[in-house]
């Protein structure tokens, strides 16, 4: 616990550092200057990993990539030291002694959900191994070609692999998922606030959410899943998206800031990708205005979130996007296969609709829902049926509000239909609920609660809103308590559970040992290079940097 709360503190400082510079930067453009400590720090933990793919395109993220972090910090504190004073002395009015305390509580309590609990299966499977890879190397050209999940690039890796410290040799710290939780986790509770509780908005609904979810992951906040990342990341921009409908801030600058939030979780994982449609709501607004300064500013800056993401996917497999073998324009001699990739991309999908034979990739959604719905707990069942109700309630509020010209409405409405076409959107490709979920919450939740609102008013919408919440509360504080109590383990509370340790068979390829698992498909993290299988010689050239081919090009040469 104690190592992951230092490691924290690094974090925390950086990235306020680099959002504070950032959210400078463009509100030079765009006008709007976003306050707000969280929203700061979220902007930190965006820019620091755009910094870290940046960095791992040139060199390994280690030692030298913080001494760098460190400087360009350092240069940046001078530079702007005047708004972070401003924004500390600003935290120190709004947060009393009280609340400090609690926030201290708060920030020991998730320090420590993180220091050890459930590992993802696919951590050790292939993320121990793609974070290990970004440590010693950066970025290797072809390294699908070893095994190609580790060409399934994530944003995320790379930030990690920079918060890791595994150059201390103490292990390879994996922190940055659960900051990220307490983050947000701080943005939710505001619901229990006195001012809040005086008169429910629709943004609570979101953050109530929010809070199910993270307590739900506090035992598996540990693992460096890029899943409770992107997760994560929508609810945020969910909750910061609603808060502004609530607000009635028609401005369109911080809602082109939650576009490229949302750009940002696409590189976390590709296929949240339709969670960027909310981008209607500025655009919109810019082209109106002929804000075109603004909108170009806008676009560089999202490109430049892409930049690194883009880069990292064709030297890691020879695509734009892997694994979307349809779009194809690059033909390096350590592409992956065009076949393996298609086969790829089928085995995600099947697996998502809980099925592990390609051979059902063209089934028909009526020939696998039902068994994939079957396999769901009680809750996630209900989300679904009132998540399938609520697209039919979109529908018919989208043709009242055309009908009656409600302009009022349209900011909600595009929050609204955006999570509902992402829960649609999921459900007929590859509803894999660990990362769905977010959706499959959101959408019943925004949909009915955007009714709720905007029908129910007075006393009873706030009488049936207290009722809701406090059952809620008892519910889930009873349940998670429970969990605690099992949860603790004294034994972590100052180092870090690692990854899971297997049997594996070394080997040997151009005078480098290389590692297969004896039994089963995991790896872990220590025995490195490996991968599920054993390789074939499949180097471009000498050494590891050069990077490696698929078999077929290996022959020919």
């Amino acid at each position: 616990m104690i190592s992951v709360a230092l490691i924290w503190i690094y974090i925390i400082i950086t990235g306020y550092i680099l959002g504070n510079s950032f959210l400078g930067l463009v509100g030079k453009y765009g006008g709007y200057r976003v306050k707000g400590t969280v929203h700061v720090l979220i902007a930190g933990f965006a820019v620091l990993t755009v910094y870290a793919q940046i960095f791992s395109l040139f060199y390994r993220v280690s030692a030298l990539a913080n001494i760098v972090l460190v400087i360009l910090c350092t240069v940046l504190f001078i530079a702007g030291r005047k708004d972070i004073k401003n924004g500390i002395t600003a935290l120190k009015e709004e947060c009393g002694l009280l609340r400090a305390i609690g926030m201290a509580l708060l920030f020991l309590l998730f320090a420590y959900g993180t220091s050890h609990g459930y590992m993802h299966y696919d951590s050790d499977l292939y993320h121990a191994q793609s974070i290990r890879w970004i440590e010693e190397f950066g970025v290797i050209p072809g390294l699908g070609n070893l095994h190609t999940r580790l060409a399934y690039n994530c944003a995320a890796f790379p930030l990690t692999a920079l918060f890791s410290f595994a150059f201390l040799k103490q292990g390879s710290f994996h922190v940055c998922q659960g900051l990220l939780a307490f983050l947000v986790f701080v943005q939710s509770i505001k619901i229990f606030g006195k001012e809040s509780l005086k008169e429910p908005k629709l943004s609570f609904l979101p953050r109530i959410v929010a809070i199910y979810y993270i307590l739900n992951i506090f035992d598996e906040m540990v693992s460096p899943a890029s899943d409770y990342f992107v997760v994560l990341m929508v609810l945020y921009t969910v909750i910061a998206y609603v808060d502004l409908c609530d607000e009635g801030v028609e401005e369109y600058q911080p809602y082109a800031l939650l576009c490229l939030a949302c750009l940002y979780i696409a590189t976390i994982k590709i296929s949240a990708v339709l969670i960027t449609l909310i981008v209607l709501r500025p655009l919109v607004t810019m082209v109106k205005e002929k804000r075109f300064v603004a909108v170009f500013g806008y676009i560089g800056t999202g490109l430049a979130v892409l930049f690194p993401f883009i880069a990292r996917n064709i030297i890691l497999s020879g695509y734009l996007v892997y694994p979307v073998p349809g779009i194809d324009v690059f033909n390096f001699d350590f592409k992956i296969p065009k076949g393996l990739a298609e086969y790829d991309s089928k085995e995600i999908q099947v697996f998502g609709r809980g099925h592990s034979d390609v051979s059902r990739f063209d089934e028909p959604l009526r020939d696998w829902i039902f068994d994939w719905f079957k396999g769901l707990d009680a809750v996630n069942k209900g989300a679904f049926l009132l998540g399938l109700v609520s697209i039919v309630i979109l529908v018919f509020i989208l043709i009242y509000a055309v009908m009656k010209k409600k302009k009022e409405w349209l900011s909600e409405l595009i929050i609204v239909a955006t999570v509902d076409l992402s829960f649609a959107f999921f459900i007929m490709t590859s509803p894999n609920i660990r990362y769905c979920c977010v959706f499959l919450y959101l959408a019943p939740v925004l949909t009915l609660g955007f009714v709720y609102f905007r029908i129910i008013s007075g006393r009873d919408r706030m009488v049936l809103y207290r009722i809701a919440l406090c059952a809620f509360v008892l519910y889930k504080g009873f349940t998670f308590s429970g969990e605690l109590v099992h949860f603790v383990t004294p034994g972590y509370l100052i180092g870090q559970q690692g990854y899971g340790e297997y049997e594996l068979v070394r080997y040997e390829l151009h005078g480098i040992d290389f590692y297969y698992p004896q039994e089963g498909d995991r790896t872990g993290y220590d025995l490195f290079p490996a991968a599920p299988l054993k390789a074939e010689d499949i180097f471009r050239g000498e050494s590891i940097k050069d990077g490696f081919m698929d078999v077929v090009h290996t022959e020919e040469r």
